[in-house]
């Protein structure tokens, strides 16, 4: 006797999704899956073309040479003043105050957010063909789409320690902590993420807001100028940017041979682990409908 299958039309609160066991259950469930359309998306990327992977490490190579010629050289950015303060007036800190590695190191990190912004609010709307399959977890796109533009700033961050070693001489010990300081961006991006791609199937003028707001952001982050550029008087509002406390922590323990303000990572970790989960029980909420817009 076949199986009756009663679906109730009463939607499920978003109460219902807000528990840490419900997105750890999906990472960990779909693993196989998610590893296996993120490496088949980053080498799609590249497909048919004659560098093929080669290209995760000239377009970083390729946008450090631009941007430091225009801001560098053309503008004459500086990271002297920064670069003495960080290290306390003495060479410990192992870098000098050129521009190319300040800037290389926030370009890479503010790339790798830009790139999961933009990408979110297309990343369902985009693959209707999943979305249509019952038994297809489209939760996982998101997620697919924040690792696959981690090859970015890993590739970034190796040629980073290439020039800095070719520049300095050394690296500082501090460096190592650079993954720890970094990894609250990934809970980050991935809960914007899930919220970008469930509007994005609603409303397709999202992605274009998306790109205005993140070029703009930019400027309003220390890639291509210190925090110490901005006035005291706004500063303490000038860091409640996450990227910009990524950023500089980054560049402390990168550049600089200095300890991370551990503060202010803690209180961007519980706040990105938040987000995560708040954007995990948007998404799942608004799943029920998605099959029903694209």
């Amino acid at each position: 006797m076949a199986e009756l299958i009663v679906r109730s039309s009463v939607a499920t609160p978003v109460s219902a999704f807000l528990r840490p066991s419900l997105v750890a259950g999906t990472l960990v469930r779909h693993r196989e899956l998610i590893g296996q359309f993120a490496r088949r998306e980053v080498m799609e990327r590249h497909k048919g073309a004659y560098l093929g992977a080669a290209w995760n490490v000239v377009n970083p190579l390729l946008s450090l040479a631009i941007y430091t010629f225009v801001f560098g050289y053309v503008f004459h950015s500086r990271w002297e003043e920064a670069a003495k303060t960080n290290m306390g007036g003495a060479g410990g800190g192992g870098v000098s105050g050129a521009f190319v590695l300040p800037f290389f190191l926030g370009h890479a990190l503010f790339h790798f957010f830009s790139e999961c912004v933009n990408r979110a609010p297309n990343v369902v709307a985009s693959r209707s063909n999943l979305v249509k399959r019952v038994v297809f977890p489209v939760e996982i796109l998101p997620v697919v789409a924040v690792l696959s533009s981690l090859v970015y700033p890993i590739a970034a961050v190796a040629c980073l320690l290439a020039v800095q070693v070719a520049i300095t001489g050394t690296v500082p010990v501090t460096a190592l902590l650079l993954p720890v300081v970094a990894l609250p961006l990934a809970p980050m991006c991935l809960g914007i993420g899930w919220i970008l791609a469930a509007l994005g199937v609603y409303v397709r003028d999202v992605r274009h807001v998306t790109l205005v707001l993140t070029q703009l952001s930019m400027f309003l982050t220390p890639v291509f100028y210190p925090v110490e550029r901005i006035p005291e008087s706004w500063r303490g509002l000038y860091m409640l940017n996450p990227v910009a406390i990524v950023i500089e922590n980054s560049r402390a323990v990168m550049l600089w041979g200095r300890m991370p303000d551990w503060g202010a990572w803690g209180v961007m970790l519980a706040g990105s682990l938040a987000l995560m989960q708040a954007g995990y029980a948007v998404f799942m909420r608004a799943r029920r409908g998605l099959s029903d817009v694209i």
